[in-house]
């Protein structure tokens, strides 16, 4: 390593190095804060005169106002003396202030803070302080004092809550070696005492010095080691540097009530400064004792083994965890949405999650502070109570779980940061509960010159290239010893599988598939669905719990007090499917202290539970008929391109907008579901088995996204595609052995997924021979009998040593299911991904090019806001109700004029009406002041009109536009080779009456809507009308992708789900651009002109689909992203929400009867229920936290 150096023997069996001093040795200025005493100081300076072989050094003195005699004349017989400076600082003692004092008169590179009450035994002290404290990562260093007794008074300093520091080793002899010799080796320490600290100058003044104003006197070289640390310096303490230290012998002891005023101050301070950092001093075990004896036993220990530990301190992480970055408080549970990246590329990091208390305490406060080397700590509030329904379900006992997000944007500087997030708890006290490390390399000058999209692809290189020299983790980790033969007898005789009714469907298909296959390996298994473990079940019996988080509050907790629960849970194991670190994990965590043991089905979750010190053993899911019966269609012969089956996560979210003209391009289905409560057999947007393996037998491609940025391979999903014959395409995974990619799936980095999946749909005899090899190795070698055996003879296994040593072991996962390296892809697809990183560079690069142009272009000027949005709400609403006013004129207007048979429009037809076939579809175009658009609009449906076999007509309704609408319509009619007839308004009624007004005009049977503003993928109109014409269905709708600013700045998605009217009731997730039969439209008497009228503007598509779902007509779903919706900042539906209370009570009067039909939901009509009180008297079955 380059590192001028020399390693000896010491201590015996142990090596010291030696670090050599530079040719030039550095200059080092001794800073001694003094106050009469001369005979201490005379004896001080007289040992540094006789006792120091070091060469350059100056001794710098801060008098605090000495008086006496003695003093003076000794300052005088100094004063002719070379290397030694007097620097007088009167008033009232500080001790930090002294120093600070010192340093900024000091000259040296080193400085050193020593008090004037210690005498030098060590010739070498200050070559060796200063020999480590030029270390480039060493902070501070700090020295062996010996009290004047010969006895050991600082061996560093041990860091806990109750007194803040005790000195390690403090009483023995020299003759003593200590704790594994540590007395006699140079170690790293949490913190030393300014009694004798070296550092370097630099080091010192950019930590900002002692802490002058909280810690005057104590405690402060403890807080400015802490500060060092965290800044990512270490803090050194050796034995090869002695002195005698007389402690106090200046200032005197803590002996007056102010100074133990001051002193309960001091102490105060640091607990709220450093909180949990106090708790686990990563260099001291937690099995050692904090009381007056050190380096001994802690009886009983601070730690309590799992299990027997019962709940009290029931932590996200485990209550043994030392280091801070390893868990948060033992009362709180909480989960950050996705990983902190270690480098980022932002000058800002904005990190969302959610924090509980455990036992419903209030939480005062959110924060993360933001620590640089050599920079002043930051701190950023997090926006709290944020809404979060998974974690509401995953802690129902918590009523505050449902508002437990936060959001904290954190700004970084350049380079290496420290993150500590922080909870001020219930006492005001601020306490750790997440830290991490990240090193910011910003390229935010790419974003600000209009490049965003080259940003993105640059800092995905990066983060690829600086993850790709990480070593990394892997699952052989969680090996401990080989699993038990399959060839011994089992004890086991039954297994019991509980489950409740109100779990996912998918949940409850494992419980059958896990079921069975411990039929197969000769047990009595079944799954007891609603029913209770046994209190004290046969030794032949084993019960598992399956997914803990929905059977203990969906179904045991209300059966059962949790004391009840908590006593069977002793018997029971717990059979987890949940990936590590979402709140779903974090609930189990407080049942499975108390579990006999606990199963999951991904060796991820396994490490995740031992990592928190749980009895935890793999239980994998394999085949089993139940998964798919085998007979494959060929691939050429399938439906579906590729398939999609997931919950609804921004992630996600993401992605599918980013690559949705590719997804528009090919038969997909992308079945996305919503979180935050049980999908089950009732859910109507959530498949059943027979569904799903229906849409999987029909799919060449199963797609998997990963739900976070947790690269955790989900074995259910994965199995059940290559069970009914598709090929895997994931992005890369963790836990996926024994499958081995490339050969029984595809896995590669996010941005390769696309090209992967054009290159397997372009050699399909490739894609069906990952798909058979996979098919073929999980039907002979990964049945769910042999894997459901052998857990029971590990577990037995482990039972039976437990009962022989009198202590419970973990399990081992076997080396057979540990991940394999990756076969080799196909040579084409990997130079397709070779070159790809240029490919994207250079399409981000025009796709940015094409918004700079487009932004400057005069056609895509910034918009107005319908209504100024810098103005108070007061303002704001008078503002709706003036334009309220204006559309009820304007509507009675045009009511007038139609009663005495006046026009109301002008009709304009271009030359292609009435020429060709009658319309079997109208695309009807509602048109306001949206003349930059509606060109390209038209241009999007005459490509689409290119795939249909069905005569179209475009009718546009122009709602008495003030621009240039109707001009830019009547030329794009003009040039357009299809029928399109142009409604010009006379007045300006409203989004519902334009839309009606086309309807009415429309000669079609079917009708698209659409405003001018949006756009269609060529795939739309035929595929939704492919649905209508061979359906039963009243209305047709698909994914939408949504853009700001041009079709290439795709930001998200709409009407992400199937119709489900027990959603719709809760929240619009249908937006209005869909295909609906004519006659329904008509039927239903269109859409409500009136609530534009009463000032509800945007809400007319809501109040349609709520009538559909009153009168139950049928509405199809084409899971695929069809069309293009233009996202526009200010929104009128924004405006609305000032009357969100009134709107309610409005859909309430007309639609609670479809409300009726449902359990009552936290949101109604998009309104959270607590801000309608007449909601509780309505209906006293709603739970808040559910």
């Amino acid at each position: 390593r380059g590192i001028d150096a020399q390693a000896v023997e010491d201590c015996g069996i142990y090596q010291r190095v030696k670090y050599r001093l530079p040719t030039r040795p550095p200059l080092v200025s001794i800073i001694i804060p003094t106050r009469d005493r001369v005979e201490l100081l005379r004896k001080c300076i007289g040992s540094l005169a006789r006792q120091t072989n070091y060469p350059a050094y100056e001794i710098i003195l801060v008098d605090n106002g000495s008086t006496e005699a003695g003093t003076t004349d000794y300052y005088a017989s100094l004063a002719n003396e070379p290397g030694i400076e007097l620097l007088r600082h009167p008033g009232d003692f500080n001790f930090s202030r002294l120093c600070n004092a010192g340093v900024e008169a000091a000259h040296g590179e080193i400085v050193v803070l020593l008090n004037n009450d210690v005498e030098i035994l060590d010739p070498d002290w200050l070559t060796e302080m200063v020999s480590l404290a030029l270390r480039p990562d060493v902070g501070a260093v700090g020295a062996r004092l010996w009290g004047p007794d010969g006895r050991l008074q600082h061996g560093g300093i041990v860091l806990s809550r109750h007194n803040i520091g005790s000195y390690a080793h403090f009483g023995l002899r020299r003759t003593d070696l200590g704790y594994f010799s540590k007395l006699h080796l140079t170690q790293n320490v949490s913190a030393v005492t300014a009694a004798c600290l070296a550092t370097r100058r630099e080091v010192y003044q950019r930590a900002g010095g002692l802490n002058e104003r909280e810690l005057a006197i104590a405690f402060n070289d403890v807080d400015f080691c802490l500060r060092l640390r965290a800044a990512g310096l270490r803090v050194i303490w050796t034995p090869n540097a002695d002195l005698v230290h007389y402690e106090s012998s200046s200032r005197g002891l803590e002996d007056t009530a102010e100074k133990q005023d001051r002193f309960h101050r001091e102490i105060a301070y640091m607990r709220e400064r450093w909180g949990e950092v106090l708790d686990r001093d990563p260099f001291y075990n937690p099995n050692l004792s904090l009381g007056t004896e050190l380096f001994t036993l802690a009886l009983p220990p601070r730690i309590e083994p799992p299990w027997l530990h019962r709940g009290k301190n029931v932590a996200g992480t485990a209550p043994h965890s030392v280091m801070p970055e390893e868990g948060p408080p033992s009362d709180y549970a909480f989960g950050v949405d996705a990983p902190i990246d270690p480098i980022v590329f932002e000058s800002e990091l904005a990190v969302s999650g959610w924090l509980v208390q455990r036992e419903g305490k209030p939480i005062r406060g959110i924060r993360a502070t933001v620590r640089r080397k050599f920079s002043k700590r930051q701190v950023f509030r997090a926006r709290r109570k944020r809404r979060r329904p998974d974690v509401a379900a995953s802690f129902p006992e918590l009523p505050d779980a449902i508002a437990s997000g936060f959001l904290i944007e954190v700004r970084l500087g350049k380079g290496r940061s420290s993150l500590s997030f922080e909870v001020q708890d219930d006492e005001r006290v601020w306490r750790t509960f997440h830290t991490a490390g990240v090193t910011a390399i910003p390229l935010n000058l790419l974003t600000r010159i209009g490049f965003d999209r080259v940003r993105q692809v640059a800092a995905s290189s990066l983060k690829h290239a600086s993850s790709s020299r990480q070593k990394e983790h892997t699952i052989r980790q969680v090996e401990s010893k080989p699993r038990p033969t399959l060839a011994l007898a089992l004890r086991t005789r039954r297994v019991d599988v509980f489950a409740t009714s109100k779990s996912n469907l998918f949940i409850l298909e494992i419980g059958e598939l896990v079921a069975a296959g411990f039929r197969e390996a000769g047990c009595d298994a079944r799954v007891r669905v609603d029913e209770i473990p046994a209190e004290n079940a046969s030794p032949e019996t084993v019960q598992i719990v399956l997914t803990p988080h929905e059977y203990y509050n969906l179904f045991l907790t209300e059966r059962l007090r949790r004391s009840e629960a908590r006593r069977i849970t002793r018997n029971v194991v717990l059979l987890s499917t949940e990936q590590p670190e979402t709140g779903w994990f974090q609930s189990n965590l407080g049942w499975a202290v108390h579990a006999r043991a606990v199963a999951d089905i991904n060796p991820l979750g396994v490490t995740a539970y031992r990592s928190r010190g749980l009895r935890a053993f793999h239980l994998p899911l394999g085949f089993h008929p139940l998964l798919g019966d085998g007979s494959h269609l060929p691939l050429n012969h399938r439906e579906y391109d590729i398939t999609f089956l997931g919950s609804m996560t921004s992630r996600r979210e993401r992605f599918f907008a980013e690559h949705a003209p590719f997804f528009s391009e090919h038969r997909c289905h992308l079945r996305l579901v919503p979180l935050g409560f049980a999908k089950t057999k009732d859910t109507r947007s959530y498949l059943s088995v027979a569904a799903r393996n229906e849409v999987l037998t029909q799919s060449k491609i199963l797609l998997n996204v990963h739900y976070s940025d947790q690269k955790y391979f989900e074995w259910h999903r994965m199995l059940v595609g290559i069970a009914n014959g598709c090929c895997i395409i994931t992005e890369k995974c963790l836990g996926y052995g024994p499958l081995v990619p490339g050969k029984h799936f595809v896995m590669v980095e996010s941005e390769d997924l696309i090209p992967s999946c054009k290159y397997f749909l372009a050699h399909p005899e490739e894609c069906a021979a990952i798909a058979n090899s996979a098919a073929t190795f999980i039907q002979t070698e990964l049945r769910q009998a042999q894997l459901c055996r052998s857990f029971l003879a590990e577990f037995e296994a482990d039972l039976a040593r437990s009962t022989r040593d009198g202590a419970l072991e973990n399990g081992a996962i076997a080396p057979d299911l540990a991940d394999s390296n990756p076969e080799p892809l196909p040579p084409e697809l990997m130079r397709q991904l070779s070159a790809g990183s240029l490919r994207h560079f250079g399409t981000a690069l025009r796709e940015d090019l094409r918004n700079l142009l487009s932004e400057v272009s005069p056609r895509q000027r910034r918009e107005r806001p319908l209504i100024a949005q810098d103005v108070s709400p007061a303002e704001l609403r008078e503002a709706v109700l003036e334009k309220r006013r204006g559309y009820a004129e304007r509507w009675q207007t045009q009511e007038q004029a139609a009663a005495e048979e006046l026009p109301i429009f002008q009709l304009h037809e271009n030359r292609a009406v009435g020429t060709g076939r009658e319309p079997q579809l109208s695309v009807v175009i509602t048109l306001y002041n949206y003349a930059r658009y509606i060109g390209d609009c038209v241009t999007s449906i005459e490509r689409a009109a290119e795939r249909l076999n069905d005569a179209l007509e475009v009718v546009i309704v122009n709602d008495a536009s003030t621009d240039r609408s109707l001009r830019e319509a009547l030329r794009s009619a003009t040039t357009s080779r299809l029928p399109i007839r142009i409604a010009n308004k006379k007045w300006n009624t409203g989004l519902a009456d334009a839309r009606n007004k086309g309807v009415q005009l429309a000669r079609g049977d079917y009708v698209f809507i659409m405003d001018a503003d949006n756009l269609i993928f060529p795939n739309a109109l035929k595929q939704l009308l492919d649905v209508l014409k061979t359906g039963s269905f009243a209305a047709a709708y698909s994914l939408l992708c949504r853009f700001r600013g041009t079709p290439a700045n795709r930001v998200g998605l709409l009407s992400h789900f199937d119709w489900d009217p027990q959603i719709l009731v809760q929240h619009p997730y249908i937006d209005a651009m869909a295909m609906f039969r004519r006659e329904a439209l008509l039927e239903l008497s269109g859409y409500d002109n009136q609530l534009s009228q009463i000032g509800w503007f945007g809400w007319e598509d809501y109040d349609l689909w709520l009538r559909f779902a009153l009168r139950d007509y049928p509405v199809g779903f084409v899971p695929n992203v069809l069309c293009l919706y233009r996202h526009h900042d200010t929104s009128m539906i924004n405006t609305t929400n000032l009357f969100s209370a009134e709107l309610v009570r409005h859909f309430m009067a007309n639609y609670g009867e479809l409300l009726d039909r449902f359990d009552p939901s936290a949101t109604i009509f998009g309104v959270p229920r607590e801000r309608i009180p007449e909601l509780e008297k309505r209906d006293s079955r709603f739970v808040p936290t559910t």
